[in-house]
C-alpha cells in the first residue's frame, strides 16, 4: 500500500509540512514451541516493530546497542541496520513462544527513509507496546475482511499508519544529521521523484545531475554531502528497498528483477544477499513463516 498525506516532524527537524509517503505498512503474527533459544540474523529495508506476547526476544544489532526484553517488552529497529534476533519461549508454558510484528516504511518527498532522520529507542515498554499491538491487531482484522469496499480499507489502512507514525515520532528523537538530510531532499527533489517513477531503466550520475542543472562533478559532491552516499549507492539502496517490497508479493524472481532496474535474478540475487545477508527466497520463506 503506498499513501501521502502532509504531516509536520519534529520543531528540531523543520517547521515546514513534509510529504510523507506510507511505502509499507504490513503486520503478521508467529509462534509456536521454542525448545531452546533460537536465533536468526537479519538485515532489513524496512522499520521493524515487534513483541513477544509469550516468551521474550534478546536482541542485538550492528551500531553495537543490545537487549534482553522481559515478557510484553518490545523493540523498535529502523531499516538497514543488523540484527540478531533471538526467540525464547516461555519455560513456564512449554516453550510457548507468540509473537506480533509492524513492518513499516514511511519516505519523505517519496524517497528518503523516515529512519534517516529519527532515532529509535531499541527497548519499547510494556505501555507502549501494548498501543503498537492494538494498531497491529486492527490491522490484522482489516486484512482479513474481505467484505469492506476498497476505499474504506484503503482509508482505514492509512489512518492505521500514521496512527503508527505518531507513536514513532513520539518514542523517538532527530538524528544529529536530520536537518542536513531533510534539506537535501528538498534541493533534490527532482531527482527524488524522477528515482521512483524510473527505477526500472538505465541511470547514471550525469543524466541526474542534469535534472538538478549541476554538472556530474558538483553533482556527485553535493549528493553526498546531502545523504551521507554517492548517487548511484543511494539508487542501489531504492532499487533493493523496492524488490523488497515486491518480493511481499507474488511476482518472480525475474520479474522483480526487470522493475527494479537489476540485470537479471542472478544480479538481484547476489545484491539482495550482500546487502541485507540473506538470499531474496530466504528473506521471502521468513515472512510467510512469520518470523520479525
Amino acid at each position: 500500500m503506498r499513501s501521502s498525506q502532509p504531516i509536520l516532524v519534529p520543531d528540531a527537524l523543520a517547521g515546514q509540512p513534509l510529504d510523507v509517503v506510507v511505502d509499507m505498512f504490513e503486520t503478521g503474527h508467529g509462534g509456536g514451541v521454542v525448545e531452546r533459544p533460537s536465533e536468526h540474523g537479519k538485515t532489513v529495508p524496512h522499520g521493524i516493530f515487534a513483541v513477544a506476547e509469550q516468551g521474550h526476544y534478546e536482541i542485538a544489532c550492528g551500531d553495537g546497542r543490545a537487549a534482553v526484553l522481559a515478557p510484553g517488552e518490545g523493540f523498535l529497529t529502523p531499516a538497514h541496520l543488523p540484527l540478531r534476533i533471538t526467540h525464547c519461549g516461555d519455560p513456564a508454558a512449554g516453550g510457548m513462544l507468540r509473537i506480533r510484528w509492524l513492518h513499516f516504511r514511511y519516505l519523505l518527498y517519496g524517497a528518503l527513509d523516515l529512519d534517516e532522520l529519527l532515532e529509535y529507542p531499541l527497548r519499547v515498554g510494556v505501555r507502549d507496546s501494548v498501543r503498537f499491538m492494538a494498531i497491529a491487531r486492527r490491522l490484522a482484522a482489516l486484512n482479513a475482511d474481505g467484505g469492506r469496499p476498497p476505499l474504506y480499507r484503503e482509508a482505514a489502512r492509512r489512518e492505521l499508519a500514521f496512527r503508527t507514525l505518531r507513536l514513532l515520532l513520539a518514542l523517538s528523537r532527530p538524528r544529529p544529521e536530520a536537518a542536513a538530510v531533510q534539506a537535501g531532499g528538498l534541493h533534490f527533489l527532482p531527482v527524488l521523484h524522477y528515482l521512483r517513477r524510473h527505477l526500472a531503466e538505465p541511470l547514471d550520475v550525469a543524466h541526474l545531475a542534469r535534472l538538478c542543472h549541476l554538472s556530474p562533478p558538483q553533482f556527485h559532491v553535493r549528493f553526498r554531502r546531502a545523504f551521507g552516499c554517492p548517487p548511484m549507492a543511494f539508487v542501489k539502496r531504492q532499487r533493493l528497498a523496492e524488490a523488497a517490497r515486491r518480493l511481499r508479493a507474488e511476482g518472480t524472481l525475474k520479474e522483480i528483477a526487470a522493475a527494479t532496474g537489476f540485470g537479471g535474478p542472478f544480479h538481484l540475487s547476489r545484491e539482495f544477499s550482500r546487502a541485507f545477508g540473506q538470499s531474496p527466497a530466504l528473506y521471502r520463506r521468513q515472512l510467510r513463516a512469520g518470523l520479525a
